[in-house]
């Protein structure tokens, strides 16, 4: 999976028309697209986890991202790492019903001014409640209530010089998890 592949000005015109494709909720013919990518190129790999996620396939999503986000099964996410790589995996983590490993994989979110490392610790912040005094030892017990989604949030993110941080939306979504 280290292996790089250059992108050609056909292979970049194909992904732009398969982010827009995934943008207006046309998973299969994003899909289509893509298909005519070759397989162990990365950016082709994301906008596939994205469309698995589109389909609401999480699963499918964290095993084609995990080779991606993570060094040889490593424990913390690459720093080499494309964000919208490891925004999109813990989105999928989130969406697969993991609050505690999407809450792991956003700590571990950078550089903090990318638009999907805003979108998600916003997220989390939203649902972290605010306590004091004995809120914090209840907090303790009981842990962070679940993060949800707001219907129309980005069904993830293309990689910023692709899609300038624009996130792909499904707005017809109404899957909160």
């Amino acid at each position: 999976m280290k292996r790089t592949l250059a992108l050609s000005t056909a292979h970049m015109d194909i992904l732009r028309r398969a982010w827009a494709a995934i943008g207006e909720n046309r998973r299969d013919d994003a899909v289509a697209l893509l298909n005519r990518l070759p397989t162990e190129l990365s950016t082709a790999r994301n906008a596939r986890a994205v469309c698995h996620l589109l389909g609401g396939e999480p699963q499918a999503a964290i095993d084609l991202l995990r080779p991606l986000v993570f060094p040889q099964d490593g424990l913390m996410m690459s720093t080499g790492a494309d964000p919208s790589w490891c925004a999109n995996f813990a989105l999928a983590l989130l969406r697969r019903g993991s609050d505690a490993g999407f809450r792991a994989a956003v700590a571990q979110l950078a550089p903090p001014d990318h638009p999907a490392v805003r979108r998600l610790r916003a997220l989390v912040d939203a649902a972290t409640p605010r306590r004091t005094g004995f809120g914090r030892l209840i907090g303790l017990f009981t842990g962070p209530p679940p993060v949800t989604l707001p219907v129309g949030f980005p069904v993830g993110w293309p990689e910023t010089w692709l899609g300038e941080g624009q996130a792909a939306t499904n707005d017809s979504s109404t899957d909160h998890r």
